[in-house]
């Protein structure tokens, strides 16, 4: 059984670090599995992320640079590597853009018996749903081998935990009391983007310029204001800034995000209602563990939970999205449990979300496809590595080596006046001695930023396949992936 949580951030689980935590039971497979306490997401984004898990490819391979964009069919993927082995294979998603008709679904459809989703993204499904969902399958598969992807999409925002698990979530010490929720500012995903072409004409003689010293057209124009780096703005840039600086004083949120932000009196409540959601996850896990004990299965059961990305709660000015390279965004729990199979142990080495799908066919005895990228966790001698991240469009990268932590810049990018990371910097962090990332050290240190550097681009000759074209979502853009 796979479990993916959406959204859930390492630090905010009891067993990674979270002081106050409610996730007993996360907390307790943690202590009676392999809990690996410095894994990290191949990417920030949904559709990106679960590609890697299921198919051990980072994102330059497999292509899906985007939630909008198509994987290719590049390599075997677990479940369809399951399923010819003789599994019942299974899906149960609470996202609509994770089930069989998204950008997911395009090359997972085929390797599941059963594959259940949200009915539209309007209507996600609460973890209990989900969990439904699957104990009534396993009621008839679990007489044999069975593969179960089970995904939790409730930390995602708008965070609206159920009650009893709001109720005595802890806040978020690192700014609780600091920013007042008239000084948050969001980005863009977070904004009415159907409203912009709208607000820009109340700026028609700005836009007109703009057009004239570019020789482009509005469309364009709305592009580059998201996405600086598709114009070669030169002496025009200025005039860009201001014009979306003006923009966004007069734009609106996207519905959803509005009606959520009324009912927040401080960023505190949001940041509780966070912990709230992510103790919610974990009492559904719990769930789906005690369905395994009840059928007489769970000692039979390898179960693994993995989350897809974290979160940002305000560091480095990203409030309530997973946007960047940051720890909060890329770090990630995951969990081996399987009684008698995996000893209990807390691992501090490096490790990947590509790890995943090696370690769940080394653990059944079932060779890695040859193009799978990760390794088995679990195995002897696995020594030190690097891990790599990369943003979306492949806008930034990450690579993590030892203490040392590098985000390369390789396209201009705008998602708040705060976070506006330009082509070509480059940020270091010694996460040792700095594990919030608040010191960069690229310019005391640029022996270390041409190192690894240096494996960066080494990884990408490795890696690196021309990315498909993107494919318009509707229900992405609803909910603010897409312009």
């Amino acid at each position: 059984m796979l479990v993916t949580l959406d959204t859930t951030r390492a630090d905010r689980i009891g067993a990674f670090g979270a002081d106050g935590a409610r996730t007993p039971r996360l907390d307790r497979l943690a202590a009676e599995g392999a809990a690996f306490l410095q894994t990290y997401a191949t990417s920030h984004l949904t559709i990106p992320s679960h590609v890697s898990i299921m198919s051990s490819l980072p994102v330059a391979t497999h292509g899906a640079v985007g939630n909008a964009r198509p994987p290719r069919l590049v390599a075997p993927l677990l479940p369809s590597i399951l399923r010819d082995a003789g599994y019942r294979t299974a899906a149960f998603v609470g996202a609509s853009h994770l089930g069989r008709s998204g950008p997911l679904g395009i090359v997972l459809g085929d390797a599941f018996d059963v594959y259940r989703s949200a009915p539209d993204w309007r209507t996600p499904l609460r973890g209990e749903q989900t969990t439904a969902r699957v104990r009534r399958w396993l009621r008839k598969a679990c007489g044999g081998p069975f593969f179960a992807w089970v995904h939790y999409w409730d930390p995602h925002m708008p965070y609206a935990p159920p009650p009893a698990f709001q109720a005595a979530a802890p806040g978020h010490p690192e700014t609780t009391g600091t920013v007042a929720l008239a000084d948050v500012r969001l980005g863009w995903p977070l904004f009415d983007l159907a409203a912009l072409r709208p607000a820009l004409a109340r700026y028609a003689g700005a836009v007109r310029a703009l057009k004239a010293a570019l020789g482009l057209r509005t469309a364009e124009i709305e592009k580059g204001l998201l996405h600086p780096d598709s114009l070669a703005a030169g002496t025009a840039e200025s005039l860009l800034v201001r014009l979306r600086t003006v923009v966004r004083r007069t734009l609106p949120l996207n519905p959803p995000t509005a009606a959520w932000l009324r009912t927040l009196s401080h960023p505190v409540d949001a940041y509780a209602r966070y912990a709230g959601e992510v103790s919610y996850a974990d009492h559904e896990v719990g769930a789906l563990v005690d369905v395994l004990d009840a059928l007489g299965v769970a000692r039979d059961t390898i179960v693994v939970v993995v989350a897809d990305h974290g979160e940002s709660l305000g560091e480095h000015g990203i409030f309530f999205d997973h946007q960047g390279l940051y720890e909060p965004t890329v770090r990630v729990p995951l969990v081996v449990w399987a009684p008698g199979r995996v000893a209990p142990g807390r691992h501090t080495a490096l490790a990947s979300t590509l790890d995943v799908a090696p370690t769940i066919l080394a653990l059944l005895g079932i060779p890695s496809p040859p193009a799978m990228h990760g390794r088995d966790l679990l195995a002897a001698g696995g020594g030190a590595h690097d891990v790599v991240a990369e943003s979306m469009d492949r806008g930034q990268l990450m690579l993590r080596r030892g203490p040392w932590k590098l985000i390369r810049t390789e396209r201009d990018s705008y998602y708040t006046d705060v976070f506006a990371p330009r082509r070509g910097t480059c940020e270091l962090y010694h996460l040792a001695t700095d594990p919030d990332e608040v010191t960069d050290l690229a310019a005391t240190h640029p022996e270390v930023v041409a190192e690894l550097s240096a494996a960066l681009d080494a990884w990408e000759q490795r890696t690196l396949v021309a990315a498909p074209p993107a494919v318009p979502v509707d229900e992405l853009r609803a909910l603010g992936y897409l312009p």
